[in-house]
């Protein structure tokens, strides 16, 4: 999944057919900083001012593609809740897009994800104590013992979406100061968001994927160009990461702009309450795997063989000889 605003819009337009708690052990601690260690960006430790964020793009840009290693570890316990939705309009068809995502973390590293669309996709996983677990829609948990890396890649294709959205509306975005207000008992700086056409875009109509057959894919992927937006977003400057967005975008896409789309996204970050811990879940049986027969031409010959030298399947070499004897007589 992800950058997931930006992926899912370019899988929406591409079926347009038409122009447009902590760890029990030493080794289960070192197992799960292995983990984070693998998701964590390289650039954690560029420094900036969270207090500028309604006058420095520079600001605006590095906490919406801020990854979720960063943004999580000062706040402890967290909580995050995500939910998107696209709707858009081509000149004969219309077509409506939307999923969610659900992480609980605990201080410790453990943590339960949950992320869904309404095209089919369905994920959970859960860490805990070391352990990891990953369940598909439709079938039961299931322990990855040889994948564990891929326990930090899921949280953070989820947390992306934040940088997927600033990457289509980037550089257009004004954040209007609205004072401070509270977050999940936490004071938190309010920004109201509104559109400026005449700002200079961070992309100029960003070209989509080419279609995955190879073909040029439909017109309207050449080009997503933002028209507006419309929200809230709230920073905590001490955990220095934004916590709260509920924005609402409108798009036009196509050589012609004739497509026209509405981005609703939102996006919550918070403490949990104290005491949360991560449950491990009930692992499903494993399915049985049917039993593959190697050489079943060379089992086949080897009875044949079998069979004649020792006479008739279920008969005894030598009785079969006998009686062939005593009609010959």
């Amino acid at each position: 999944m992800k950058k997931i605003s930006l992926i899912a819009l370019t899988a929406c337009l591409a079926l347009l057919p038409f122009a447009c708690s902590r760890c029990g052990t030493d080794s289960e601690t070192a197992k799960k900083q292995a983990f984070e260690a693998k998701a964590k960006p390289k650039t954690v430790t560029r420094e900036f001012d969270p207090k500028t964020f309604g006058t420095d793009p520079a600001v605006q840009e590095r906490m919406f593609s801020m990854h979720w290693v960063e943004a999580t570890h000062r706040l402890g316990d967290v909580s995050f809740r995500q939910s998107y939705r696209y709707d858009i309009q081509g000149p004969e068809k219309q077509i409506t897009f939307s999923g969610s995502d659900e992480i609980d973390q605990a201080r410790n590293g453990d943590f339960s994800l949950k992320s869904e669309n309404d095209s089919g996709y369905g994920v959970e996983a859960v860490l805990v104590r070391g352990k990891y677990f990953v369940k598909n829609r439709g079938g039961g948990f299931r322990e990855h013992q040889n994948d564990r890396g891929d326990a930090g890649t899921k949280k953070q294709e989820a947390y992306a979406a934040a940088e997927g959205f600033w990457d289509l509306f980037g550089g257009r975005l004004v954040f209007g100061d609205a004072g401070f207000t509270d977050h999940a008992g936490r004071q938190v700086h309010k920004y109201l968001v509104s559109f400026d056409p005449s700002l200079k875009p961070r992309t100029a109509g960003k070209p989509a994927p080419a279609a995955k057959d190879g073909g040029a894919g439909p017109p309207v992927r050449e080009k997503m160009e933002p028209k507006s937006a419309s929200g809230a977003v709230l920073v905590d400057e001490r955990a220095r990461a934004i916590v709260k967005i509920d924005i609402r975008g409108t798009f036009s896409a196509g050589k012609d702009g004739s497509v026209r789309g509405t981005i609703e996204f939102k996006h919550d970050l918070g403490p949990l309450k104290p005491g949360f811990a991560v449950k491990e879940p009930d692992v499903a049986p494993e399915p049985k795997r049917p039993k593959i027969e190697k050489d079943p031409l060379g089992k086949i010959e080897g009875k044949k063989v079998e069979n004649e030298k020792g006479g008739a399947p279920g008969g005894t070499g030598k009785k079969d000889r006998a009686e062939d004897s005593e009609g010959g007589q």
